[in-house]
């Protein structure tokens, strides 16, 4: 759903933008580079690999480093929570994109001056709360 939204809102961006639009923001979320609104195009391209990859990761649970020993008795287990991290994961990844581009449009048209300020904090909490909450669940499924 999220890779859908970021392609439909993608298009609709470069129907209604300005040719020239932020292409980069700092850590404080205020724009720092300016570029083609063709440049928009990166992140759903960066969220199609990342929905790419993390679906055959998803499909491919054997392939992973575990933080425990994976032996015949924990494998299913173990593969099951690895699983469902990949698919947390691609929501948490395809959401942030997502809203980054929601963002970067409103920024565009001057609805707002810069990303909001809980948009980085909350993005990179999400992610590494989502690693740190399943690797302490696979540790304890052992």
């Amino acid at each position: 759903m999220s890779l859908a939204a970021a392609v439909i809102l993608t298009i609709l961006n470069l129907l209604n933008l300005p040719e020239t639009v932020p292409t980069h923001f700092d850590a404080a979320g205020n724009p720092d580079d300016h570029g083609s609104r063709n440049v928009l195009w990166i992140i759903p391209v960066i969220a199609l690999i990342a929905y790419a990859g993390l679906t055959w990761l998803s499909g491919n649970p054997g392939s992973l480093s575990y933080p425990v020993r994976i032996t015949d008795t924990n494998a299913s287990v173990q593969y099951r929570n690895s699983v469902l991290m990949l698919r947390v994961m691609k929501s948490v990844v395809l959401g942030q994109l997502t809203s980054l581009i929601f963002f970067q449009r409103q920024v565009s048209i001057g609805a707002l001056d810069k990303l909001p300020g809980w948009w980085l904090p909350v993005s990179v909490a999400c992610t590494i709360g989502t690693i740190v909450w399943f690797l302490f669940r696979s540790i304890q499924l052992r």
